[in-house]
């Protein structure tokens, strides 16, 4: 395996933006990197922002089947991993409700550290007396285990993960000249190579310093293009600009976060989660009370927020909700 030296940065967003570009690139080639069955069927690609439930996942897909069903793909690069399943589980209930369609769940770890325990393909939630009365299944997938093989004889929109397999370091360079040859010979024009291109050198940030990144993909990159005219580049760029994270990619997309922007993002975090569950109750049980709504703005720990957030999907009334 390649020696590792990951960009440690805070937030995973510049590396969601380079998969979800890589997704909306051509949905199909990731069902069949999944195992996911589709044969003839149209794949349809669903709009992933439930933003009324203040969730954006990274991928939603339809397969219109015989039997129409959906598919979720979360990726996470990142220490998330303990969370991971609980945030599947969420996602998946609010995609089926407002699409009407039966989900399967992935989660994609992009590096060992989202790696957990607790990722075992089944969570399950359990009432004060140790009865199950839910069990949630999903398939992890474990980038950094595959052969690097795996991605290189995937769909072109698969490529780029490559760098994030089991890869030794000697093979580096040659393994960057096979995915920089599919880019060229298979790429509709030289905007798609460019934009394969940049989600290349943008994922590989997720598990190599950006310096060793700009060492391994410097020949691949040198003549082709400009890095920065790409659309994921800037799209990247423009959340770095206005979150004060960006100070150049190369130097890891979040340094020169300031400690109040922290402090204002850790409320609005917290702002969040309390208007999701007043939301979303309210949508299940109507209107609360002025003191539970009282007491819900009143919370302040993030973990207990998250807590009645699933307290949601087991309950049917704002007072066993919040009373038992």
């Amino acid at each position: 395996m390649a020696n590792e030296n990951a960009a440690s940065t805070g937030r995973d967003k510049p590396y969601d933006l380079g998969v979800k570009s890589l997704i909306r690139f051509q949905p199909k080639e990731w069902l069949e990197f999944l195992s996911v069955p589709a044969g003839n069927a149209a794949v349809e690609l669903l709009d992933a922002d439930l933003s009324s439930l203040n969730l954006v996942a990274d991928g939603l897909l339809k397969v219109a089947d015989t039997v129409p069903h959906g598919v979720h793909i979360e990726c996470e690069s990142g220490a998330k991993g303990a969370v991971l399943a609980d945030r599947l589980l969420t996602y998946n209930i609010f995609a089926e409700r407002m699409t009407t369609l039966p989900f399967q769940s992935f989660a994609v770890l992009m590096t060992p550290k989202s790696n957990s325990p607790s990722l075992t393909g089944t969570l399950e939630k359990r009432s004060p007396d140790g009865e199950v009365y839910l069990t949630f299944r999903y398939t992890v997938v474990r980038l950094y285990e595959l052969s690097p093989e795996t991605f290189l004889n995937a769909g072109l929109s698969v490529v780029p993960l490559t760098l994030l397999g089991d890869i030794r370091y000697t093979d580096l360079a040659q393994t960057v000249e096979r995915m920089r040859s599919r880019f060229a010979t298979e790429s509709a024009d030289k905007k798609q190579e460019q934009e394969l291109l940049a989600a290349t050198y943008v994922l590989t940030g997720a598990r190599y310093s950006r310096k060793l990144a700009n060492k391994i993909l410097k020949g691949a990159l040198r003549n082709v293009f400009d890095v920065r005219e790409s659309d994921t580049f800037q799209e990247i760029l423009e959340i770095g600009r206005a979150e004060g994270q960006m100070q150049g990619l190369a130097k890891g997309l979040a340094e020169g976060q300031a400690k109040g922007f922290a402090e204002g993002q850790a409320e609005a975090e917290r702002q969040t989660l309390r208007d999701a569950i007043l939301r979303i109750g309210t949508r299940r049980f109507g209107a609360p009370s002025p003191d539970v709504t009282r007491r819900v703005q009143g919370m302040d720990d993030v973990s207990q927020l998250n807590q009645l957030l699933d307290r949601l999907l087991g309950t049917e009334s704002w007072h066993e909700f919040w009373y038992k």
